[in-house]
């Protein structure tokens, strides 16, 4: 009958999946990761910069371009920043500038505490044994006009030479 065929399918098909599943399970955790990866969101830029001997100097900025933005998108920057002990301080300013493609420059001062008063990581130690930071300096930005675009990132703390940072990135990050 035609019931019973339908419901072989369905049962040879349920078994044909069961061992696929059984007898391929890294197969199956790989298209699962792969699945993931395609979910997640893609940096449209992403700059940065890892510190010999771990000093971020004042005359280190980094920047980058952004060659023809979507003017229509907004955008998120977020913050990736690694520390270790020897950082001294338990905040971080940092002045973020955006220089549109007419030379227009607009520039924001920003402050993020990475400790409490009694010195307290705000995160846990990585395998290395340094900290890793995370933050968003701006949501929902939107460049007004297409066209070449400059961000730049640099610190503003009283010293010139901040010992103990390791490395900093930014990302700018579409919104969905």
């Amino acid at each position: 009958s035609r019931g019973g065929h339908s419901g072989y399918r369905l049962i040879s098909y349920m078994i044909g999946t069961y061992l696929f599943l059984r007898i391929r399970p890294g197969f199956t955790l790989l298209l699962a990761a792969l699945a993931l990866v395609a979910a997640c969101q893609r940096p449209t830029l992403r700059m940065g910069r890892d510190f010999a001997q771990a000093r971020w100097q004042y005359a280190d900025s980094i920047s980058a371009g952004l060659q023809h933005p979507d003017t229509s998108r907004t955008y998120d920057l977020r913050l990736r920043l690694r520390v270790n002990e020897d950082y001294a301080f338990r905040n971080l300013h940092l002045r973020l500038a955006a220089t549109g493609p007419g030379g227009a420059r607009q520039e924001a001062a920003r402050e993020y505490l990475l400790s409490d008063a009694a010195g307290a990581w705000h995160t846990r130690p990585n395998l290395r044994g340094s900290y890793d930071f995370s933050a968003t300096l701006a949501r929902g930005l939107r460049l007004p006009t297409p066209g070449a675009w400059r961000l730049a990132l640099r610190h503003a703390m009283r010293p010139d030479t901040l010992a103990g940072v390791e490395r900093i990135w930014l990302e700018v990050l579409p919104v969905e």
